[in-house]
């Protein structure tokens, strides 16, 4: 799929929460010593990649009530309520794998791959090159030719 400023990519899943996922092509690398660990979320810690809220709380039909008056008041949005802070962790291993580690109890991190399709990761599993890892409403993919994660 293609855009004025970027091209798509629409994966079709055929089972799970999501019903596909919408790739951008465009990468946003982050360079990664295959020695240091990247947390990724919306604060994460350290040298980390960040995704950002995108806000469009003017966006949701608010329910009457304090706890919706609450939540708007504090700028609630989907990225805030699906994605954490301080999300999920990659980590190489001795063996040069990479190890992603779901931080959250709350807010589910999943991992995909042509091989295996769509499963959420509980504690750890392996990431390899060309999987996608997603945490919320974003899909980041995983690029080991340049010690590249993008």
């Amino acid at each position: 799929m293609r855009t004025p400023t970027s091209d798509h990519r629409f994966s079709s899943l055929a089972s799970g929460p999501y019903r596909g996922l919408l790739v951008n092509l465009s990468p946003a690398d982050l360079l990664v010593s295959l020695k240091q660990a990247v947390e990724l979320g919306r604060d994460p810690q350290g040298h980390g990649f960040s995704v950002h809220d995108r806000r469009g709380e003017e966006n949701l039909t608010w329910c009457p009530g304090p706890r919706a008056a609450r939540a708007r008041e504090e700028g609630f949005n989907l990225d805030r309520s699906l994605i954490s802070r301080r999300h999920a962790r990659l980590t190489p291993d001795r063996e040069g794998q990479l190890r992603l580690t779901s931080l959250s109890e709350r807010s589910p991190t999943y991992l995909h791959s042509d091989r295996r399709g769509l499963e959420r990761v509980v504690g750890e599993a392996t990431a390899h090159d060309d999987d996608l890892i997603v945490l919320g409403t974003h899909v980041i993919g995983v690029r080991r030719g340049a010690g590249a994660m993008s």
